[in-house]
């Protein structure tokens, strides 16, 4: 099975310069204390008899502040917002609360359903994708034509 994943990030508006900041994927957070970025930090796929399993972590993101699509009838697309909150007059040092969006695809797989769910709870959104019944074809004789 093949899983593709597809991550962008994008920055957040500085409260001190209110400059829009883009940083790289590869970009070192810790280096610049300033660049705080939401992350769809950890997903994975679990595959069950039943169903496709996808599981993300979204700490600190609620349920308004979460889109699961499905896009083109093949790509599963989460997206979140996490908007920090401005008081007017305040001049902060250093902020290490998350803001900012970001987009999380993958390709479903060719036996999925098109009645996907998803359940956000504890900050892990769970989006199971049951899969279509396999078609069982009959065993059957062709017969075979030609000269002897």
């Amino acid at each position: 099975m093949t899983l593709t994943t597809s991550v962008r990030q994008f920055g957040i508006r500085s409260k001190n310069s209110g400059t829009e900041k883009q940083p790289s994927y590869n970009d070192c957070s810790a280096c610049f204390p300033g660049r705080i970025t939401v992350r769809a930090d950890k997903a994975g796929l679990e595959e069950t008899p039943e169903a496709h399993v996808f599981v993300a972590e979204l700490p600190e993101l609620k349920r308004n502040e979460v889109k699961v699509e499905v896009e083109e009838g093949r790509v599963l697309s989460i997206r979140g917002e996490k908007r920090g909150k401005e008081v007017s007059g305040d001049m902060w040092q250093r902020v290490e609360r998350r803001s900012g969006s970001f987009v999380r695809s993958f390709k479903l797989p060719e036996s999925a359903k098109d009645k996907l769910t998803a359940c956000l709870e504890n900050g892990v959104l769970t989006i199971t994708v049951p899969k279509k019944e396999a078609k069982h074809y009959p065993k059957r004789s062709i017969e075979i034509h030609g000269r002897e």
